[in-house]
């Protein structure tokens, strides 16, 4: 199971949500990764960054799954994730918008020369 942190600027969507990963997605699925997920109300899919991996989840209901790896090049460090929540907090803001500022949007280009450039260092621990 993934926890997941939607990007969104709605209040009620700061918050990390439970996803089941499917097994088409489970090596690319790792801490720290864009990802797009359904949204419950009208079908709606929506970017989000994987903060965590856990085994179990405390919700009771019936969990989504995450609908697509948008890139398995890990984007969000979790030094990075635990800054932008304090700040969110103190600011009495989303954590989703001050990741928008500190993470960059996807380039593909860019990934290809990272992936060139860097050793695979293997999975996040």
């Amino acid at each position: 199971m993934a926890r997941v942190l939607v990007d969104s600027p709605l209040p009620q969507l700061d918050q990390l949500f439970d996803y089941r990963v499917p097994e088409r997605l489970a090596d690319a699925a790792s801490r720290g990764v864009r990802v797009r997920v359904p949204l419950r109300s009208g079908g709606r899919i929506a970017q989000g960054w994987i903060v965590e991996l856990v085994e179990r989840s405390e919700y009771r209901g019936e969990l989504s799954e995450i609908d697509d790896v948008v890139s398995d090049v890990p984007a969000l460090m979790p030094d990075v994730w635990g800054l932008a929540r304090a700040a969110a907090d103190r600011a009495a803001g989303n954590a989703s918008d001050i990741l928008r500022i500190a993470i960059p949007p996807r380039y593909v280009r860019a990934e290809r020369a990272w992936r060139a450039a860097e050793p695979d260092p293997g999975p996040l621990p």
